[in-house]
């Protein structure tokens, strides 16, 4: 499972290739709209679900004063122990010194 963070079109592009290799898709963006490349998608309040549920996390998400530190020591303890965090967007919407712990 992917978990895209991000839905925009780096998002949508990746979701569409994850789909081409048989994946399910979860989609998280701040407007909700069906997507034919994402199984489901939610608003950022799904953020914690979509990251349990998901086998590679995928954030593309700009840096903005709503965006910084979205990936916190709270959102990263719900990830799966073995999932891996791809970081496209931009470096502080992850809190680093939570993800090295």
């Amino acid at each position: 499972t992917l978990g895209v963070v991000g839905y925009g079109d780096i998002g949508r592009a990746s979701a569409k290739l994850a789909k081409a290799y048989g994946m399910k898709v979860l989609g998280v963006k701040r407007k909700v709209a069906e997507d034919e490349y994402c199984d489901e998608m939610y608003g950022m309040d799904g953020l914690d679900k979509v990251v349990a549920e998901s086998d590679y996390i995928l954030m593309s998400l700009p840096l903005t004063e709503h965006t910084r530190g979205v990936i916190s020591k709270e959102v990263l303890g719900n990830c799966k122990p073995s999932a891996v965090v791809i970081n496209v967007g931009r470096g502080p919407i992850i809190d680093e010194d939570a993800l090295i712990e």
